[in-house]
């Protein structure tokens, strides 16, 4: 099985973290899994911890949502590589992710990692996209924890 892991960025937090454990995982049961980054950061830890673990990461640096040209690009590789199944983590990722995902005909699962918004940062629009691809674009939703 070939896994695409799809994450917001690598730079720090328990969902970062949990892209390392997955990789672990996946390589003690024999899968292939590949980190698709939505950051620029290439020399995080987690990045180093990856890589030592022989997965690869892909970078796709992305500011704005809905950008056609990086969703393209992201999909060029999604018709490249045919994993077998895309895993997204955090708000952008289940967005971008779950419109390539659809685009290109790969399953899709989401986690929600928590239920907190921090009103200093809160963006409605992009609120409702998520929800909008977590309702009609993704096949499952694993939520961490209870209170998710």
């Amino acid at each position: 099985m070939y896994i695409f892991q799809m994450i917001d960025g690598l730079s720090s937090g328990g969902a970062e973290e949990l892209q390392v454990t997955f990789a672990k995982e996946a390589n003690r049961r024999g899968f292939k899994v590949a980190v698709i980054s939505l950051g620029d950061d290439d020399d995080s830890q987690y990045v180093k911890q990856l890589r030592a673990l022989g997965t690869v990461v892909h970078f796709f640096p992305t500011k704005r949502i809905f950008d056609f040209n990086n969703l393209y690009k992201i999909a060029k590789l999604f018709w490249a590589e045919r994993p077998d199944i895309l895993h997204t983590h955090l708000t952008y990722s289940n967005i971008i992710g779950s419109m390539v995902a659809r685009l290109t005909r790969i399953p899709i699962v989401a986690t929600l990692h928590s239920i907190g918004i921090d009103e200093r940062f809160r963006a409605p629009r992009t609120e409702q996209a998520e929800i909008f691809a977590l309702r009609h674009l993704v096949h499952k939703i694993i939520a961490c924890g209870p209170s998710v």
